[in-house]
């Protein structure tokens, strides 16, 4: 089994999940709107606080905007080689554990069966989260 059939076929089942990922973008933006809701209180009381909220959601979309990405394109553009390895070796881990198969045939059952699909899913977007530091968006 080659790295990038897997790879290939672990985007595929990620982009038909519209699984999406935020580089840390969506806190950047609650902490915008938050700090601006609370300067507009403090200097315009109640109204201020919706104006500053309005006006932090504003500024926190044209910050954020463009940096949410499909967990596919991640894993097929912007991995490593050592990343795509390790990923390969968590992905055949997971459903080497749950269901004993010949690894060569893995990448077969992650698009034909389902729930070794959903068992590869799970072990890319933990992956993705633990070791890479991403933040998944269901």
């Amino acid at each position: 089994m080659s790295t990038q059939e897997l790879i290939s076929a672990l985007s595929i089942l990620a982009d038909n999940e519209n699984v999406q990922v935020t580089f840390q973008e969506s806190a950047k933006g609650a902490a915008i709107c938050a700090i601006s809701a609370l300067v507009g209180g403090l200097l315009m009381g109640p109204r201020g606080l919706a104006v500053g909220g309005s006006i932090g959601a504003i500024a926190a979309y044209g910050l954020t905007e463009g940096k949410f990405k499909s967990l596919g394109e991640i894993i097929m553009n912007e991995l490593s080689e050592s990343e795509r390895e390790a990923l390969k070796d968590h992905v055949v881990n997971a459903i080497t554990n749950v269901r004993p198969i010949d690894a060569v045939k893995v990448v077969g059952l992650i698009l034909s069966n389902e729930d070794i699909g959903n068992v590869a899913l799970n072990a890319v977007k933990s992956f993705a989260t633990e070791r890479m530091g991403l933040t998944i968006i269901d």
